[in-house]
Parts: structure tokens; sequence; C-alpha cells
């Protein structure tokens, strides 16, 4: 028995018998697993390109398209607002046709607001020397001078149009509503040329010989 115990133990663990017929006492040494390929997955990539949205050492100033590691967009640039996500990486910036941009905008401001100016000198001439207007209403009796509706801001700026070929802004014309016959003035405000008071005649409307017949 003690010789028996002697062979076994000299005995490699490998050349122990793995079947169910194993004597009892002694544990069947598994066999080693067989290792499969694993199948590789797509991997997202690990930098992608952001928009600079202030001046970065090391990185750009702001406006620059980057390349850079997703975890340092998403860990330290963008919760500082130093970056923004682009959907699109338009390509690397060029600087030279922004700023010829920029000069081409500012030419057409500036060609812009010099012709504005001279309109406004244009209109200003003439409401300086502008005759009344004068707005012919019906009144509600023979003998009183109160009009059958009103005269707005809306009218002056439709016959100024209409008659003097100055457009304005609905804003630009001061009046309250006129209810009665009589002689008025309205002030009309210029960008950068002041305000002018232009006088207004409302004037009782003369009855047609069909109406007055009919009367």
């Amino acid at each position: 028995m003690q010789a028996l115990s002697r062979s076994l133990l000299a005995s490699p663990l490998w050349a122990l018998p793995t079947t169910s017929r194993t004597r009892p006492g002694f544990h069947a040494v598994r066999s080693a697993p067989t290792f499969q390929p694993i199948l590789s997955r797509g991997k997202k990539k690990a930098t992608i390109h952001v928009r600079l949205l202030k001046d970065c050492t090391e990185l750009g100033t702001a406006g620059d398209v980057i390349e850079i590691s997703r975890g340092r967009m998403r860990h330290v640039l963008y919760p500082h607002r130093l970056a923004e996500y682009t959907i699109k990486y338009m390509g690397p910036r060029n600087r030279a046709a922004e700023a010829e941009n920029a000069a081409q905008v500012q030419t057409t401001a500036g060609v812009t607001q010099a012709t504005a100016e001279r309109e406004n000198q244009a209109k200003a001439a003439k409401l300086q020397t502008m005759e009344p207007l004068v707005f012919a209403r019906q009144t509600v009796k023979a003998d009183d001078a109160t009009i059958f509706g009103s005269v707005s801001a809306d009218d002056v700026l439709a016959l100024l149009q209409l008659k003097h070929g100055i457009v304005l802004d609905k804003n630009a014309v001061t009046l309250d509503r006129i209810k009665v016959l009589g002689k008025y003035h309205c002030k009309i405000q210029l960008p950068h040329m002041g305000s002018f008071s232009v006088p207004i005649h409302v004037t009782a409307a003369r009855l047609s010989a069909k109406s007055s017949s009919k009367a």
C-alpha cells in the first residue's frame, strides 16, 4: 500500500486518468481551455475635430478647427466652454479669405450708410421748405368742425410718399389723431438729421354738384 502511494505521488498530475473511472480520492485534472479568436469590433476614432471658442495656448485661436482626443474635449475643453463639437470638418481656417470677406462686408456697409445719409439729407431739404400738407375731410354737420374719421400719422406718411416721394419709417411721424378742422403741425424725425415740424391743414371737403342736388 505504501509502495502504491509513493508511485502515485511520483507520477505527474497530467498523467493521472481523467475519465469517470478515476480512483476515488483523486480529482481529475481538467484539460486546458481552448481560446477562440475574439472578433474585433469597430472602435471609435481616438481623435475628433472641434472648433475653438477661445484662444488656447498650444492649440490655436478662436475659430480654428483642430483635431484633438475625445477625452480631452469631453473633460477639459467642452466643460470650460473652450471648444464646441463640429459635425463636419471644413478644412483649415483660411484667414486671408476671412479678412477679405470682412473687408468686403465693411465696404458694403459703408456704401449703404453713405447712401442712406444722402437720402436723409435730400429728405431734410424737402421737409424744411415743405408747404402745408392739406387733408380734405367731410364734416359731421354743416355748422360743425368735427370731421368724419380722423387724420393720423399713417395719412401723413401716405401723402408724403404719394405727393413728395418721401418714404419714411412708420415711427418717424409723431401726431395725435386730428378729428377737427384746423391747422396743425406734425413732428418728423430723421436719423442723424434731427426733427422737423411740418404744417398740416385739415379743410372741409367740398360737396359735389350731384351730392348738393340730392341734399
